[in-house]
């Protein structure tokens, strides 16, 4: 059964907020706010538990301001631990600059983002 009520799973108050929810048997991880150094463990738990949950994880990035290189380094390292697990981490919803970020560190030949994003 699907879980479409959001539940908030991550908060740095004033900075990031973290909401899942389960979309066909899938977690759905919504990133909002600023991820860097003073929230990246929290978006790393987030993305563990989903893992956890399920090999396969959404991250939905469309609420995301900024992204420092400590979130990207969580969002490379979920990926391998999603697929290590025979699942995988998809992200949807990147803005402009959080594309120019996974276009310039390199990390899009890692990372699988949606085309729509």
């Amino acid at each position: 059964m699907d879980d479409a009520v959001p539940r908030v799973v991550g908060d740095v108050p004033g900075l990031l907020t973290i909401l899942r929810r389960d979309q066909a048997n899938v977690p759905v991880v919504a990133v909002n706010g600023e991820v860097d150094l003073l929230g990246y463990e929290v978006l790393r738990a987030a993305l563990g538990q989903a893992i956890d949950d399920s090999t396969s994880v959404i991250v939905d990035l469309s609420g995301t301001q900024f992204m420092d290189s400590t979130g990207l380094h969580v969002l490379i390292n979920a990926t391998l631990r999603a697929a290590e697990a025979g699942g995988y981490l998809r992200i949807r919803g990147a803005n402009a600059r959080l594309q120019k970020l996974f276009e310039i560190s390199g990390s899009r030949l890692i990372l699988e983002v949606d085309p729509e994003s």
